[in-house]
C-alpha cells in the first residue's frame, strides 16, 4: 500500500484516496511547524495514478526538489522525495505506490481496519456485521442483513456501538480494461459433499482450466445450499434474474443455525475466494437491495457426492 515516510524519523502515513497535509488537525498528515499552511498540499489518487497538487501554501511544495506551481496536479513515483515548506525536516519519500486499498477508521478507538481483496468486514472478520465491497456496476455498497447501501469515499457508518470512517478508493481504470485475475462470471464452482453433507469441499475452476482447491470449509455448506436452490429453480424455468434468491431467516432455519452465523458463513465464503484471487469474490454470493434475499453468484456449478 502507498505510502510517505518521513526521510529522518522513518516513520509513515498510509495513503487513501485523498490526503491532505497541512496544519490543521484534520489534515490526514498534520504537520504542526509554523512554516506549514493549514491545508498546504494534497496527494491523491486518480484511479490509475498517483498525483500531487499544491493548496496555494505559503512556504511551497517540492518534488525532488523542484517547487511546483500551486494548484498544478503534477505525477508522482515510487521512491520520490516530497517536501512541504522549505525546511528540511518536513521531507518525505513516497514508496510502494500501488493503488489504496478500501479501508475503515474506528473513530472511537482510532484503529484502522483493511479489506481482504476489496472486501471489508465491520467491525470485525468474526462479526461482519457490515461488509463492504463492490457490487456488479462498481460501486462501493455497505451490505448488513438488513439492507444494501450505496457507500461514498470518506463516509461515516455507525456499526456496533461504534462510528467508521471508510476511505474507498476509485477503480483503475487499467484494472477495469485488463481485468489480470480470475471474474465470478468466469470461473466454475465445483462442490464436493459427503452424503450426510459434513465434509463439504470447494474448487474453482478458472476460464483456462487452472483449478483452485478451496478445501472443505463450514461455509462451503452455505454455498451448496444456494446452489442447489439455484439450480433447482433453474430447471423450473422463468428468467435467470429470479432463480436462487432465499431469505436470510429460511437459509437460517436449512443450516439449522442463526442469521448472525449465515452472515459470518457468507463473509468467509467471499473472503476464502478473495483470498484465491478471484477479482470480485464479494459476489459469490449477492444480496437483493431491498430485501433479505441472497443467492450464489455464479451459475456454472457442479455438485458432486463423494
Amino acid at each position: 500500500m502507498a505510502t510517505l515516510l518521513h526521510t529522518r524519523t522513518g516513520e509513515g502515513l498510509r495513503l487513501h484516496t485523498r490526503n491532505v497535509i497541512g496544519r490543521s488537525p484534520a489534515a490526514d498528515l498534520q504537520l504542526n511547524v509554523p512554516e506549514i499552511s493549514n491545508e498546504h498540499a494534497v496527494v491523491w489518487w486518480s484511479g490509475d495514478a498517483w498525483s500531487i497538487r499544491d493548496l496555494a501554501s505559503r512556504n511551497g511544495t517540492f518534488v525532488d526538489g523542484k517547487r511546483i506551481p500551486p494548484g498544478t496536479d503534477v505525477a508522482v513515483h515510487d521512491n520520490i522525495t516530497l517536501q512541504f515548506g522549505d525546511d528540511e525536516n518536513n521531507k518525505f519519500t513516497l514508496t510502494e505506490t500501488s493503488a489504496p486499498q478500501a479501508s475503515a477508521v474506528s473513530l472511537l478507538h482510532d484503529t484502522s481496519i483493511d479489506a481482504t481483496g476489496e472486501i471489508l468486514a465491520l467491525p470485525t472478520a468474526d462479526n461482519p456485521q457490515v461488509t463492504v465491497y463492490r457490487d456488479k456496476l462498481g460501486h462501493w455498497v455497505g451490505e448488513s442483513s438488513r439492507r444494501v447501501a450505496r457507500l461514498s469515499d470518506l463516509q461515516l457508518l455507525r456499526v456496533a456501538g461504534d462510528v467508521y470512517r471508510v476511505y474507498l478508493p476509485v477503480p483503475s481504470t487499467e484494472t477495469v480494461r485488463r481485468r489480470p485475475k480470475p471474474q465470478i462470471d468466469t470461473v466454475k464452482l465445483r462442490i464436493s459433499h459427503s452424503v450426510d453433507e459434513e465434509y463439504v469441499s470447494l474448487e474453482v475452476v478458472t476460464r483456462s482450466e487452472e483449478t483452485l482447491d478451496l478445501k472443505a470449509r463450514a461455509h462451503n455448506y452455505l454455498l451448496l445450499l444456494l446452489a442447489r436452490q439455484r439450480q433447482a429453480d433453474a430447471e423450473a424455468g422463468g428468467s435467470s434474474a429470479g432463480h436462487g434468491w432465499v431469505y436470510r431467516d429460511q437459509l437460517a432455519r436449512q443450516m439449522r443455525t442463526d442469521e448472525t452465523t449465515v452472515n459470518v458463513q457468507i463473509f468467509r465464503a467471499r473472503k476464502a475466494l478473495a483470498e484465491a484471487g478471484i477479482d470480485d469474490a464479494a459476489l459469490v454470493v449477492e444480496s437483493r437491495v431491498g430485501n433479505r434475499q441472497v443467492r450464489i453468484g455464479v451459475t456454472d456449478v457442479e455438485i458432486v457426492t463423494v
